[in-house]
């Protein structure tokens, strides 16, 4: 039987994040990380710390000085956004892996410290030369004001805030795995006939927003999610027509669910969305 590509098979493009420091609220920023299918990189200069965080899961531990660490590690092709996390013991540490990271490109860059220690660091780098516009890009102190405390709460903080940049930018580029996905089958020679599903609007409480995608072949085989429920269930539906007809699949197509809907209960979202339709 042959073997069809599917995200479950496949080594896909996944955000990337790169903690400088392996103390213990990095180390719970790894474990939640992985949840989330980043990949993670810890950068630390002491053994025993650097241990610990390859136990909590990270993909990759770097022993070395920050600065050395950091210059170790450039963009690559297996993920298609970073995020940094400083997460130091002290500003020293701080200074010297900002001042790497912020000349960098990058979908968020954090900072871990009070307001009083993320403002001493701040006013020495400006007054090192880095730019305004690049300071304003570093979120400092790091993560959403939660009043988190312990090490899992500054965690989830902190990925909370990553994940709002994350899909911001995916609206704006389209869904990347979906991309990569489409490549990789190109090149494993797999024809069969699927579907793309990008959202062009959204309108309502729909859950996925504008550059969403979902792929759906003949067989109702479906990669990636346009947000699930009624909504997802009815273009799957739309798309599998399509693709039993012989000619092209190109069609805009709109689906809501609204509250007069008796269906309506037994799904959580409602809205409306605007889905482009393209056989690829």
């Amino acid at each position: 039987m042959e073997k069809r590509l599917s995200f479950a098979n496949l080594t896909l493009l996944c955000p990337r994040l790169l903690i400088c420091g392996g103390g213990h609220v990095a180390q719970a920023l790894v474990r939640v990380a992985k949840q989330l299918d980043f990949r993670v990189i810890v950068f630390e200069d002491r053994e025993e710390f650097a241990l610990l965080a390859k136990q909590a899961g990270a993909d990759e531990v770097v022993l070395a000085p920050f600065e050395e660490g950091l210059s170790r590690v450039s963009s690559e092709p297996s993920c298609y956004q970073d995020f940094y996390a400083v997460m130091t013991r002290g500003h020293e540490y701080d200074l010297c892996c900002l001042r790497s990271i912020l000349s960098r490109s990058f979908t968020y860059a954090g900072m871990m410290g009070s307001k009083g220690r993320c403002e001493v660091v701040r006013g020495q780098l400006l007054s090192e030369g880095v730019s305004r516009e690049a300071l304003e890009r570093l979120h400092a102190p790091i993560g959403l004001s939660i009043l988190a405390q312990t090490p899992a709460e500054i965690a989830i903080s902190t990925i909370a805030e990553m994940i709002f940049y994350k899909n911001k930018e995916a609206e704006q580029t389209g869904d990347l795995r979906i991309q990569e996905f489409l490549r990789k089958r190109r090149l494993h020679g797999d024809s069969e006939r699927m579907v793309l599903c990008t959202i062009l609007e959204k309108k309502g409480s729909a859950p996925r927003k504008r550059g969403a995608q979902m792929l759906v072949s003949t067989g109702g085989r479906v990669e990636g999610t346009i947000g699930g429920g009624i909504v997802e269930g009815q273009i799957i539906c739309r798309s599998m027509e399509l693709l039993h007809k012989a000619e092209p699949v190109y069609e805009e197509y709109e689906t809501y669910v609204t509250t007069e809907n008796p269906l309506r209960e037994a799904f959580l979202c409602g809205g409306s969305v605007r889905v482009l339709l393209e056989e690829v």
